[in-house]
């Protein structure tokens, strides 16, 4: 499947219907999507590159996941690379290996997956929900990710690195191995995470909210960090 088959066959769907307004248009292109890919036998490997079936300019409008619903799909090694997937709906997918680079993802939600290996390279993901979710070696380069859930998530041994983390939330989840590097991170909750081997290279971690977090194993290469943060790195 890639993006010039599934627009095909939604237009064929909708070719001379009327509706009331983009809004009503978009909605039901989301609804027809939903009902072709569900159709289709394999969506490994899909080039969903530039797929733009999405609520642009209609932020305020379009809420609740009323992006493409994916949710259940296996999606392996797909490319959504420029795409615009606002609100969509990416819960219980399989998304190893897949492609976000220079994609917008604001509010989609990725509740639940498997995201082994993900590619996010210039992505926009801000508020984007990732609950509960497998993302070890994630690949993130200037990824905006402010106020992005993370909780209870696995995030071992990715990458993050020139990223807006501003407000994120990685509650309760397994940090280890993970790299930082030159991130924002301005009042990033940690709490309850484990960060064994953690880096946060370049990084300013006097705001980080860090309950019940042990340091002791954590790289030493932050730019700052509070007082208490530093005493633990120095035991170890």
């Amino acid at each position: 499947m890639n993006t010039k088959d599934l627009y095909i066959k939604v237009n064929q769907l909708i070719e001379g219907k009327e509706f009331d307004d983009r809004r009503e248009l978009i909605k039901r292109q989301n609804e027809l999507a939903r009902t072709i890919l569900l159709k289709e036998k394999d969506l490994t490997n899909s080039d969903f590159s530039n797929l733009r079936f999405n609520c642009y300019g209609l932020d305020d409008m379009c809420k609740n996941n009323s992006g493409i619903d994916f949710s259940g799909l296996d999606l392996t090694g797909s490319n959504f690379s420029n795409s615009v997937m606002m609100w969509s709906n990416f819960s219980n997918c399989i998304l190893d290996n897949t492609k976000f680079d220079y994609a917008n993802l604001h509010r989609a939600n990725f509740q639940n997956s498997s995201m082994y290996k993900v590619h996010m390279h210039w992505t926009s993901a801000d508020g984007a929900e990732f609950n509960g979710s497998n993302i070890e070696k994630l690949n993130a380069y200037f990824a905006i990710l402010d106020s992005a859930e993370f909780k209870d998530c696995d995030l071992s041994c990715a990458s993050i690195s020139n990223s807006n983390l501003k407000y994120c939330e990685f509650i309760g989840s397994i940090l280890d191995n993970l790299i930082f590097e030159k991130c924002d991170m301005f009042k990033t909750n940690i709490s309850k995470s484990s960060v064994n081997n953690t880096g946060f290279n370049e990084v300013n971690l006097l705001t980080l909210i860090a309950q019940d977090v042990c340091f002791n194993k954590a790289h030493k290469y932050a730019s700052s960090m509070p007082k208490f943060m530093r005493e633990e790195m120095s035991n170890d």
